[in-house]
């Protein structure tokens, strides 16, 4: 059987693929913990604090977008947050104050609820299968295109697996 035979076939059968590494790409996070900011890694001593913070070079992480942490157990005030924010306003191109991981997923969801599926309205869908998309992604997929589509797949569109059917 040729590809043309095969593609044919697919065609046939009316279902659409999304697939979501396309959909998500350019999601590149730096992360950065601030714990060497603070006395022992666990206090905040806001002179020595925003002194740490304005001395150092955060120009390596101009037009990215940073997730700030603090990997200690430390009680950290609500000011630093928005001291941090108004310090690196105007050179990160976003930032986020959780890990890496969770900033990715974020932005992610962000970036779904954004767009409009009404195209699949009524379709057979196929989210391709993606070893990299995390799970909480094909969750919110599910979320928001169980009430459009006609019906719901994971996989490939050759051999998709069915997720869920309108009935």
């Amino acid at each position: 059987m040729n590809t043309l035979n095969v593609n044919t076939k697919l065609a046939k059968t009316g279902i659409v693929s999304i697939d979501l590494a396309e959909i998500l790409k350019g999601n590149e996070w730096e992360e950065f913990d601030f714990a060497s900011f603070l006395f022992q890694g666990l206090v905040v001593r806001e002179k020595e604090f925003k002194s740490k913070v304005a001395k150092f070079d955060w120009n390596q992480f101009k037009n990215k977008k940073l997730a700030l942490f603090c990997s200690t157990d430390a009680i950290i005030p609500s000011w630093v947050y928005m001291f941090m924010t108004c310090e690196l306003n105007g050179v990160v191109k976003e930032l986020s104050f959780a890990r890496k991981h969770d900033s990715i997923i974020k932005d992610w969801e962000n970036q779904l609820q954004k767009l409009n599926f009404d195209a699949y309205k009524d379709k057979k869908v196929v989210i391709i299968a993606r070893p990299g998309i995390p799970p909480a992604i094909y969750l919110q997929i599910s979320k928001t295109l169980q009430p459009i589509v006609k019906t719901l797949m994971y996989g490939e569109v050759g051999l998709p697996k069915v997720i869920w059917k309108r009935k």
